[in-house]
């Protein structure tokens, strides 16, 4: 799985790495259409992320990330 981290947890001499990874703001909600308009519902609970990708992550990385942080089971 890619790196990931809290820049909380991060030494003082490993900051300038934090530079080189993107923040990926992720929102859990779902997408309803209502009288001809999609809106974007934000569920509440499960509320959002922050997701810290390098360069080197992959789809796969993110899809393991987001499972583990929203701690959803895709085998259902």
């Amino acid at each position: 799985m890619g790196s990931r981290l809290a820049v909380d947890d991060l030494p003082g001499s490993r900051l300038v790495n934090v530079e080189m990874m993107r923040q990926l703001h992720a929102v859990y909600g779902e997408w309803l259409l209502k009288d001809g308009c999609w809106n974007f519902v934000v569920d509440h609970f499960k509320g959002a992320r922050m997701l810290f990708l390098s360069e080197g992550s992959t789809h796969a990385d993110l899809v393991a990330m987001t499972q583990e942080d929203y701690s959803l089971d895709m085998n259902t």
